[in-house]
This record gives structure tokens, C-alpha cells and sequence, in this order.
């Protein structure tokens, strides 16, 4: 599954980080304007907080600076704040003013600012040399001030972070240290934001593209990493104690989701009695079993059934041992059936806790299983249940046009027996479009850049990151714990 984890505070990518520590490094921010470069940044000034650093201001005032992202005045003191605006009506007298007039006279009072520093290493901040560029009357392909810079950074060890409102490949690119692009796509009306970190000169790039979002006002990164248990690897974010809530089926006739975006869209959760899509991307593994978990575990807990007839390329042994860590055994036992489809002409392996149903048709397929499901019901706390079906499987087993015949008779049925049925489909799947059209709801996990995201369809939504908490047991006899919070990228 991919771990994912949203990265709220230090949320520069840790090459960078490091490429900073020992100062002396000349680091090109560059992009559109509206991609976020300005409050990476400030995410810098906040990650490095434990080193001294400069923010020199070409465009907006120092007061309105503080207005627009108030935090960073925790980490940057104003005198800190250099004001080298053109235009200065009226004079703001608390911040220091910059003379841009000349190179001669802009470097030499910069030079001073950062000798006075008593720290070893220390941040200058430029946004934007542009805007510098253009009150001094240089032309974009001139790069006598940045190589003045440079000199300071050398001299000094300080490091020059420059911020160019050009994105495309310019000679400035050979001659920094490194180079991070910020982007901003639109995608069917959902905004995507990423960096990529072209050039980091001495280190290793292990990860060149990272999904963040500007929420809040504060720059925020996704990090994620591909981890075949996640109970067990080091990548699991220390968590504080996670609190399971337990959320009532009958509030509001509605399988809660444990995801409060979700329950918060749709009225308290899936609709009790209806056919819902998850559209997953097919390298994701199975994380979206890790996402439909808290809805398991709830249901579990309000003493409902849950079944699985899983998808293809998912054994019901693996279902077992990434639910089971989460669930008593004996409520595994009672609240959780795992159905596997037997070929006519094949010899049934029987597995433990599995339930053999003999594929002959679709139609039968289904009645039988959904016979089972009616005879353990009596033995839980009420009618309503969860179904979860791979639509794959049903297609490889049976074919599409009758998987395609029966979608209506499948759909209703849902509504007929309380059950709250999610289908999990595969991006790209031949009878995708025709379920989405049986579907109530259609929700989608899809791979963008290499990282998860998480958007609706229907109901239509943004995009979403993904922040996955799960809590291993602490001592014998406990149980896991996850949380799962969406992340909207703004």
C-alpha cells in the first residue's frame, strides 16, 4: 500500500533541507505566478528555524506580507523583513528599506546586513530578482547581479535563495546550485499542485516530483512511500493515541465512512441501500482496502456484516491479514465473510474463513452469495450490511456484456436488502462507464505523479491528499488503530 502522511510543519522535502545546513548554496525557486513560490519560500524560513534568515520583498509591502500569511512572523522577525519595492507610498518607517537603484549600492548594503550576522549560516530570501532586474534596468539575460549574489554566498557561506517569475529553461539554471519548479495544472476543473526538484547539486534526488498544497495559507507537502505492511515499517508516522469513534448507522440511514470529508458530503456517509463506485488506479495496490477501513471497523463495531467477494490480483488470505490486525478474531469471525468463486471444472481449496461459491453464472453467482449473507445476518445486530465486490472479478470470471446484463437487477438489489454495496473498479476497466451509471455515488483513488489522491465524481470534488495515521498495538492483546484524513489541494 502507499503510506502517506501530510507533512503540516517542516514540510520542505529533506534533500533540500540538507543541501541548506552547511549555507553557501545558491537555490533558484522558479514558476508561473499563482504556483505557490512565494509560500515555499516562507516554508523554508519556518523550516529552518533554527538559522537566521532574510526575506527581501520586490512586490508586495512588508505590512501587507504579514497580513497575507501572519505565521511566518514567529519565524521572521521584521527587522528581518528588507523592503525593495521601487514604489513606497506610503513609507513603511518599522522595515529597513534596500536601495535598488544600482548593483554597487544594492550589494554592498547586502553584504553589510549579512556580515552584521553572528550566526554561521544564514538565509537570504530574494522575491523576486525580476522585479530587482527591472528597477535597476537590467535585461532578464543578464546575470551580473545573481553572480554578485553568489559571491556573497561564497564569501560568506551565506545561502541565496532566489525567487525568478520565468519558468522556462534559462541560463541562471547553470549556474545555481538547485532548482525547484512550482506548477499549478487544472484537471477537469480540480487544481494539482507539485514541485519539482530539478537540480540539487551533491545530492541524491530519490523523489524529483512532490504534491503540496497551499491550504490554510501555509505551504503543505504529501509524503508517501510504497510499503508492503505498513504495521511494520519505519516509514509509520509517530501518532498520539488515536481514538476510534464509534458512529450509529441509524443517525441519518447511512453507512458512515469513518472520513469526515466523505460523511461531511455525503449527509452522515453512504446511503443505506445503494450502489457505490470506487474507482481505483490499478498501482495502487491494495491501499484502498487501508481506506475503506475505518468504515469496516465502524461497522464492525455497530455489530453489522461485512462481506468481500475481493477483486482480482487480491488473494482472501491478504484481506484477512490486513483486516485481522484491526478486529478481534472473534469479531473477524462473525462480522466478516470472505467469499472466493469456483470455477465449474476446478477443484475447491478450501481456505479458512473463506466461503466457497460455485461460479456458474453471474446471476447465481450472486443470488447464492447474497443467500449467505441472509442466513449470517440473523446472528448480528441488524439487517443492514456492507457488501464490497472487485467488478473485475466478476468480469474476468463471467465477461462483460453479462456483467453488463445484470447491472440493474445488481444495483436494485442493494436497495432491496439494506445493503450498502461498494464496487471496486479498476481505472480503465471495460464496464466502468456502464457501472458509474448504476452508481449513486462514484469516487475515485487515483495516482497522480506518483503519490494518491483522493476525488469524487459524483458528488463532484476536488482533489485530495491523502494523511494516513495507523497506530500499531502497543502492548499484547491490542489492536491497531487507523485514521484517515483528506487534505484538500488548494
Amino acid at each position: 500500500m502507499y503510506l502517506c502522511s501530510f507533512m503540516r510543519d517542516n514540510a520542505i522535502p529533506k534533500v533540500i533541507v540538507d543541501s541548506l545546513k552547511e549555507g553557501g548554496f545558491a537555490l533558484q525557486i522558479k514558476g508561473k505566478a499563482g504556483t505557490g513560490k512565494t509560500l515555499f519560500a516562507l516554508e523554508l524560513i519556518r523550516t529552518l528555524r533554527d538559522k537566521p534568515a532574510y526575506y527581501l520583498t520586490t512586490r508586495v509591502s512588508p505590512v501587507d506580507l504579514l497580513k497575507q500569511v501572519p505565521w511566518i512572523e514567529r519565524y521572521l522577525p521584521i527587522e528581518n523583513i528588507l523592503d525593495a519595492r521601487a514604489a513606497r507610498i506610503p513609507a513603511e518607517l518599522d522595515f529597513r528599506k534596500i536601495n535598488t537603484t544600482n548593483i554597487t549600492a544594492f550589494i554592498k548594503e547586502l553584504y553589510e546586513i549579512m556580515q552584521q550576522s553572528e550566526e554561521e549560516v544564514i538565509t537570504l530570501i530574494i522575491d523576486s530578482i525580476d522585479a530587482i532586474k527591472t528597477t535597476m534596468g537590467l535585461p532578464w539575460d543578464n546575470y551580473q547581479l545573481e553572480k554578485a549574489l553568489f559571491e556573497i554566498a561564497s564569501v560568506l557561506k551565506t545561502n541565496i535563495v532566489i525567487i525568478v517569475e520565468r519558468y522556462d529553461v534559462i541560463q541562471l539554471d547553470y549556474l545555481v546550485d538547485g532548482i525547484i519548479k512550482t506548477v499549478r495544472n487544472v484537471e477537469d476543473g480540480r487544481v494539482l499542485r507539485y514541485a519539482l526538484i530539478e537540480k540539487i547539486r551533491g545530492q541524491k534526488i530519490t523523489t524529483p516530483v512532490v504534491l503540496f498544497t497551499l491550504t490554510g495559507g501555509k505551504f503543505g507537502m504529501f509524503d508517501c512511500c510504497f510499503t508492503p505492511n505498513p504495521l511494520q515499517t519505519k516509514s509509520v508516522k509517530k501518532v498520539k493515541k488515536l481514538k476510534e469513534k464509534v458512529r450509529k448507522l441509524s443517525e441519518k440511514n447511512a453507512v458512515p465512512t469513518g472520513i469526515d470529508v466523505i460523511d461531511n458530503l455525503l449527509n452522515g456517509g453512504l446511503t443505506i441501500g445503494s450502489f457505490n463506485v470506487l474507482e481505483i488506479h490499478p498501482y495502487i495496490g491494495n491501499t484502498y482496502l487501508y481506506f475503506l477501513m475505518p468504515m469496516i471497523i465502524n461497522m464492525v463495531k455497530n455489530k453489522r456484516l461485512v462481506y468481500f467477494i475481493p477483486p482480482s490480483g487480491i488473494a482472501p488470505i491478504e484481506i484477512k491479514r490486513t483486516i485481522q490486525p484491526f478486529i478481534s478474531d472473534t469479531d473477524f469471525r462473525k462480522y466478516i465473510k470472505i467469499f472466493k468463486l469456483r470455477l465449474p471444472g476446478h477443484a475447491a481449496t478450501e481456505e479458512k474463513q473463506t466461503i466457497s461459491v460455485d461460479a456458474r453464472s453471474i446471476i447465481s453467482t450472486l443470488e447464492e452469495t447474497e443467500g449467505y449473507v441472509q442466513e449470517y445476518i440473523p446472528d448480528t445486530g441488524g439487517i443492514e450490511h456492507l457488501g464490497i465486490t472487485g467488478a473485475d472479478t466478476l468480469q474476468y470470471t463471467f465477461g462483460a456484456d453479462n456483467v453488463y446484463s445484470i447491472l440493474g437487477r445488481w444495483s436494485a438489489g442493494a436497495k432491496l436488502t439494506n445493503k450498502t454495496e461498494i464496487v471496486i473498479a479498476k481505472k480503465g476497466q471495460k464496464i466502468l462507464s456502464d457501472l458509474v451509471n448504476m452508481a449513486d455515488t462514484h469516487l475515485v483513488i487515483d495516482l497522480k505523479r506518483g503519490t494518491p489522491v483522493f476525488y469524487g465524481n459524483m458528488p463532484y470534488t476536488g482533489y485530495f491528499g491523502l494523511d494516513i495515521k495507523i497506530e500499531a498495538p502497543q502492548n499484547e492483546g491490542e489492536l491497531a488503530k487507523i485514521e484517515i484524513e483528506l487534505i484538500p489541494i488548494e
